[in-house]
């Protein structure tokens, strides 16, 4: 009304002259401050073809080239709440800002969408009616240099727009709470809904463990308390930072953990009740089944000795069901008459056929004879103890059959007759001694050993005594009795002693389980006498084997003498020394003397080196053997008679063969005899093999292998023993004596090793000659000097077979 100096009134007249709409458009360009006029859209309540259509409100044309348009809607929640308001709205092909970020003065800078702070009391916003202002009854200080809403349609038509804490709000003052909002710096954030979910997770899960762990007071407490620190905690954040903390849904969640809480106690309790009672059924059940499948009977009964109850196992005894003992009397099926229950317990009772009852702090058991329902009578044990039910004594019967037991009994009493009439009739003195070393008993036999002290054994004597009493009666003396002490207290063994009567004992102690000791005497006298017979037997084998080994060796020696005199008178005559023999038949007599000669000769030899081993007299001759040189000797010597039978010889002697300590003589009859054995029992095409080499351990082996006739293994042995021939004499088609092989297994084991002979009828024989590592001499080694060659040894002698 001031603006052009018109008077307070005069556009009026303007107005009723119709001038309105150019005085309005003059009024808005000349306005000191920018004018905002809003658009907003609404339902079409008049629309009859589509009632949910959409009308769109504007300011007219002529008046939106000087104001600056705003949007007035506003969108309701879920709950038909205006809380949010938007910083813009779409409008046609633009974004125009909302009336209250325009009313803010930054609409640029208002966040997308906001949360009304509806905690600004709305009366502190200065209001003034429409009808006052149009006639200018109003101070114009409340309006100068403010920002100023119109809202006369709003405020006085009743257009009005639902709100929180206020209910309804006139739409101007929505738009003036918010812009106050933006421009206090109180839009509100409201709290996420992931913490608000979150929120809920955490109160649900602890409040639960919380709540259960109270009682329901305690619980209630909590929630309270829980429920206040939750309002307290919104309004801190409410009033230091403009956010909106929805704690209505933790209260709400605390509340319904609390009821889910209590609801599982009041569940646990009565699970607990339930399970309560059916563990007290199912203990009563099972003490039941217990009673029932007892081994004992349970009877009881009450001061009368009337049977109250009757077990399973009690009707398994006596052979009365249930029904047909309960009401009978005790002595019915146990107790004598005059000994009732009662009776038993205050005292003993005359019990025929029955064992004194024996009698304990309220309970007594006996053993007595039982009467089974088919008349039949058993060992029974009986126990009875008062029990107090109700004011009223009740006794407890606990009832077993015995039989068993009084059999086992039996057989056990049997069982010591018969072991006590075994240690009566045995042979040897037999005496048991507890641990404190007391007699507990001896048979006829140990007193008959020591007869001089035979009223002194008996049971609970101690060894002392016994030693002690035998020495006094003997006249041994007091270091007798200190040996014999002194022998008890050492450990279990064995030992002979003589009795002064000159008979032998050999006295055996061994500890029993308990400590205690059994003592066994056995009579040596006949076998001690036995063993010196022996003894003398031996001894004079002994002598008789060392007179044949000097008879041998004597007459040996001397048929060696004249032997060597018709060796050597018989080898001039073939060389026809002083001349010819004449007829040539005696040059072939001559020859068979000599070979005669030279093959006894060579057995005499053989029977002298085996009396020497057979003596112990044979001693080695330490010298270095090249095994090699020895080999090559053997088959030099045994190279006529191997070619007379068409043999086929084939020697394998590894390149490192070593030298050897030991006797080149033995060594070289031993390998001879070998390879003369394969020689006479080979057939003609028939194939010898010498081998020699070290085996994995060090040690030197010589095989001589034939493909001869062989030996059957049970023969073996009888080939390696002297004098021994697998022929019999009367049937025998190869010579010899039989000391080949033994001869050639002992000169092996003169030297520490072993002849070893394997064989198989119709394939061959194998003999193996092993000497040990330690005879084994490094390269360039020698020891002594010796170079014997091989004696006399014709090739036919010792066969093994």
């Amino acid at each position: 009304a001031r603006f052009d100096g018109i008077p307070p009134g005069t556009w009026l007249v303007e107005a009723e002259a119709g001038n309105i709409t150019g005085l309005a458009r003059r009024l808005v360009a000349r306005a000191p401050m920018l004018v905002t006029l809003p658009v907003f859209r609404q339902d079409d309540d008049l629309a009859v073809s589509a009632p949910d259509r959409l009308v769109e409100s504007a300011p007219l044309p002529l008046f939106q080239p000087f104001v600056q348009l705003a949007s007035a809607n506003v969108a309701p929640e879920s709950d038909g709440l205006i809380r949010r308001l938007a910083a813009a709205e779409d409008w046609h092909d633009r974004r125009l800002p909302t009336l209250a970020a325009v009313l803010s003065g930054t609409p640029d800078r208002c966040p997308e969408r906001f949360v009304i702070d509806f905690g600004i009391v709305p009366d502190g916003i200065p209001r003034l009616s429409y009808f006052d202002v149009l006639v200018g009854n109003f101070d114009p200080g409340l309006v100068e240099g403010r920002r100023i809403v119109i809202a006369a349609t709003a405020v006085e038509l009743g257009d009005v727009t639902p709100v929180p804490t206020y209910q309804a709000l006139p739409g101007g003052y929505v738009q003036a709470l918010a812009a106050q909002s933006l421009m206090q710096g109180r839009q509100l954030v409201v709290t996420p809904t992931w913490a608000v979910i979150l929120g809920i997770v955490a109160v649900a899960a602890g409040g639960m463990s919380l709540f259960r762990a109270m009682t329901w007071r305690w619980g209630l407490c909590a929630l309270a308390a829980l429920a206040g620190l939750l309002i307290v905690a919104a309004g801190i954040t409410y009033a230091a930072v403009p956010h909106l903390l929805d704690v209505v849904p933790w209260i709400l969640t605390a509340a319904l953990a609390y009821a889910a809480a209590l609801a599982l106690r009041i569940d646990e309790q009565a699970l607990r009740l339930v399970a309560q009672t059916v563990d007290l059924r199912r203990r009563h059940a099972f003490m039941s089944r217990v009673a029932e499948h007892a081994f004992d009977g349970l009877v009881t009964a009450d001061g009368t000795g009337r049977i109250l109850s009757f077990s399973g196992s009690a009707q398994r005894i006596f052979g009365y069901t249930a029904r047909q003992a309960v009401g009978m009397r005790l002595d019915q099926i146990c107790l004598p008459s005059c000994a009732g229950p009662a009776a038993l317990l205050s005292g003993p009772a005359e019990t025929t056929g029955a064992t004194a009852p024996v009698h304990g702090s309220g309970r007594v058991s006996f053993e007595t004879i039982g009467r089974r329902a088919d008349g039949g009578a058993i060992p029974i044990d009986v126990a009875v103890t008062e029990m107090i039910e109700d004011g009223r004594a009740t006794f407890i019967l606990a009832i077993r059959d015995i039989s068993e037991r009084k059999a086992a009994e039996a057989n056990e009493a049997r069982a010591r007759e018969r072991l006590a009439d075994a240690v009566e009739s045995s042979p040897c003195g037999f005496a048991l001694f507890d641990r404190d070393d007391r007699l507990v008993l001896c048979n006829a036999r140990y007193r008959d050993f020591f007869d001089a002290v035979a009223d002194r054994l008996k049971p609970g004597t101690s060894v002392l005594e016994i030693v002690s009493a035998y020495a006094a009666a003997v006249n041994l003396g007091p270091r007798w009795v200190e040996q014999c002490l002194r022998q008890w207290s050492e450990d279990d063994g064995a030992h002979e002693s003589e009795l002064p009567d000159g008979r032998h004992v050999a006295i055996d102690r061994h500890t029993t389980a308990d400590g205690g000791h059994v003592v066994i005497v056995t009579d040596t006298t006949v076998a001690r006498q036995r063993e010196r017979d022996l003894l003398s037997a031996k001894i004079a084998a002994e002598h008789a084997s060392a007179a044949k080994s000097e008879f041998l060796a004597m007459v040996s020696h001397e048929l060696r003498t004249p032997l060597n005199a018709v060796i050597g008178f018989s080898d001039m005559m073939t060389m026809e020394v002083f001349g010819e023999l004449g007829d040539r038949r005696y040059g072939e007599y001559v020859r068979a003397i000599k070979a005669s000669g030279e093959h006894l000769l060579g057995l005499i030899n053989a029977i002298l080196d085996f009396t020497k081993i057979d003596a112990g007299y044979m001693e080695i001759k330490e010298d270095t053997v090249d095994l090699k040189d020895v080999v090559d000797q053997c088959v030099y010597i045994a190279s006529p008679l191997i070619d007379e039978h068409r043999l086929s010889l084939d020697v394998d002697l590894a390149s490192d063969l070593p030298n050897i300590r030991g006797d080149r003589a033995l060594i070289s009859r031993a390998v001879m005899n070998a390879l003369s054995n394969a020689v006479k029992f080979t057939l003609e095409q028939g194939r010898i093999r010498i081998r020699g080499a070290c085996d994995a351990a060090g040690n030197v082996v010589i095989s001589v292998s034939d493909t001869g006739i062989g030996i059957a293994a049970e023969d073996i042995d009888t080939a390696l023993e002297p004098f021994r021939q697998i022929d019999s004499a009367l049937s025998r088609k190869y010579e010899g004596t039989g000391l080949g092989l033994p001869l050639a297994k002992a000169a092996a084991e003169l030297h520490g090793g072993a002849l070893t002979l394997a064989s198989e009828v119709g394939i061959g024989t194998t003999v193996t000659i092993l000497l040990p590592k330690a005879r084994v001499l490094p390269p360039g080694t020698v020891v002594g000097a010796g170079t014997d060659e091989i004696g006399p040894m014709p090739v036919h002698a010792a066969p093994s077979s």
